[in-house]
């Protein structure tokens, strides 16, 4: 009795300590919804501070400064959305991979193996992460672009020209990555 309240006792210490460690180390990350509203509102309610310092200080010989800030605010305010919106997602992703690998069960010895549908989650929701990262980055960087003046239409025509020879190119790796997907989906394997 004496050793096995000894072992629980040692389990729930590296338990805690495993705990303790993951909030030194991560104490900063955003994991759920409630801790990136935190963050947003701080960041609201530090850009409101700066603001009300700037109106209070305010000269009027400013008309120069005042259109560059302005771009400059601009492009603040739409690099704050595309924070918001994949950290969002990226939360959103994590708590279902979390959730799928929480559900999965031991195979038994004899057993075909493969497991459930958290195998296949837990691997294709971080592809999607790293795709919705893309998405967000091209689109924050060509409104950016857009914003400062940029003309952003070449770009899109060049985007295309280089991604029809991509396509052409590497035809072969895109099919393999749509059949891998695919497989994941229908458990083909299993």
């Amino acid at each position: 009795e004496v050793e096995r309240l000894e072992e629980e006792l040692e389990e729930t210490r590296a338990a805690e300590e495993k705990a303790r460690l993951a909030m030194g180390a991560g104490g900063h990350q955003l994991d759920t919804f409630e801790a990136l509203a935190r963050r947003v509102a701080g960041i609201l309610a530090f850009v409101a501070g700066i603001y009300a310092f700037f109106y209070i200080w305010d000269n009027d010989s400013a008309q120069m400064v005042e259109s560059y800030a302005d771009r400059l605010l601009d492009v603040m305010v739409i690099i704050f959305i595309g924070y918001i919106v994949y950290h969002a997602f990226r939360i959103w992703i994590d708590t279902k991979i979390r959730e799928e690998i929480g559900d999965q069960e031991e195979g038994e010895l004899g057993d075909e193996g493969g497991g459930s549908s958290a195998s296949r989650l837990a691997t294709l929701l971080p592809l999607f992460r790293n795709f919705m990262l893309i998405v967000v980055v091209v689109t924050i960087l060509l409104i950016v672009l857009m914003e400062v003046g940029i003309n952003v239409g070449p770009l899109f025509a060049g985007a295309g020209i280089v991604g029809v020879a991509v396509g052409f190119g590497s035809q072969a790796l895109v099919r393999d990555i749509f059949a891998g997907a695919f497989f994941l989906f229908d458990d083909a394997f299993r």
